[in-house]
This record gives C-alpha cells, sequence and structure tokens, in this order.
C-alpha cells in the first residue's frame, strides 16, 4: 500500500489544488483536470476510503477490481468510491475534459465516526463507479 499522500502520482490528471497544502491533516482533498484519454493505468491501494466527485464534463470510464472490467458513464455529480485497501486499474479514451474532486478519509476518520454514529460498530466502505 501507498500513502495518499503520494497516490497523484499514479494518475494521468493534472492536480489543480491541495488540502495538504493548506494545512489539513484529518482529510485529504484534491482537485483534478483529467485528460481526454487515459490507457490503462493502476492506483496502487491505500489505507483511506477513496471518494471522487465528476465536478465538471463528462467521460465513459472502465474499471478493473475484483477480477473484472466495470463501465460507468460519468457526468457533473457523478460519485465513484475506492475501498481501502483496493487497487483499481482505469482507462478511458476520445473523451471530452472533465475535472474531480478526490476525498481520501483516513482509517481513524473513520473509526471515530463509526464510534459516534454507531456505537463502534464496524462500517464497511462500499467500492463502486456511481
Amino acid at each position: 500500500m501507498i500513502a495518499s499522500l503520494d497516490a497523484h502520482t499514479y494518475l494521468r490528471a493534472r492536480m489543480s489544488a491541495c488540502s495538504f497544502k493548506a494545512g489539513w491533516r484529518s482529510l485529504l482533498l484534491r482537485a483534478y483536470d483529467d485528460p481526454t484519454d487515459a490507457e490503462a493505468f493502476t492506483t496502487p491501494a491505500t489505507e483511506d476510503h477513496l471518494i471522487v466527485l465528476v465536478t465538471r464534463g463528462q467521460c465513459e470510464i472502465e474499471v478493473f477490481y475484483r477480477g473484472k472490467w466495470h463501465n460507468a458513464h460519468y457526468t457533473a455529480g457523478s460519485i465513484g468510491m475506492t475501498a481501502p485497501g483496493e487497487e483499481v486499474t482505469l482507462r478511458w479514451s476520445d473523451q471530452p475534459k472533465h475535472s474531480t474532486l478526490q476525498l481520501h478519509i483516513p482509517p481513524a476518520t473513520l473509526r471515530a465516526c463509526a464510534d459516534e454514529l454507531f456505537g463502534g460498530q464496524a462500517l464497511a466502505m462500499p467500492h463502486s463507479l456511481a
């Protein structure tokens, strides 16, 4: 597994903003502008739960995880999630430019939420395209 702070080095997108640079330490929020084409690339697993929100544009995206390819049509407002410990391979081609916000939620933050909301009951974090 890699640290979420290093996750951007595996992406094909250009980072346009980062909460870590603003002093945030309990969550990591980054903004990205994605290219129109991306040959298959793999994002290594992290300890954090990742939520990706499309903020502008659209694309047909294909994602390989848990042994098979999945696809989705993303438009502004679409959300994808990657569970902690999951490695994901993504690809898209000939798509309009799109932008995303990516929120990395650390295990300690999830545990604190589970403690407060559910009396410490463990949460199963989803892994989903949309």
